[in-house]
């Protein structure tokens, strides 16, 4: 059964890259999406469960694979190196 997990995850993680694509880059929608959804159903944003990662793990690695976060590190002087994450 972890391994069903781990599978699901994994797919929710594809799933988010697929949507910065169709978001020509841009995350932070999705990552407000999210967040928002889960004050919506008041779900902690640590919250994970067998088939889906929390909020938080999705939301920072929506920022690392973003090209709108990229653009932020960048001009901030933040290293970009984080981007191997989860997605």
């Amino acid at each position: 059964m972890v391994a069903v997990g781990v599978v699901m995850r994994r797919m929710e993680y594809a799933t988010d890259r697929l949507a910065i694509e169709l978001l020509d880059g841009r995350g932070a929608p999705l990552a407000s999406a999210l967040e928002r959804l889960a004050e919506f159903k008041r779900a902690p944003l640590e919250q994970k469960s067998l088939t889906h990662p929390s909020v938080r793990d999705r939301v920072s690695a929506i920022h690392k694979e973003s090209a709108d976060w990229l653009s932020v590190a960048r001009d901030s002087g933040k290293s970009t190196e984080a981007t191997s994450g989860p997605i």
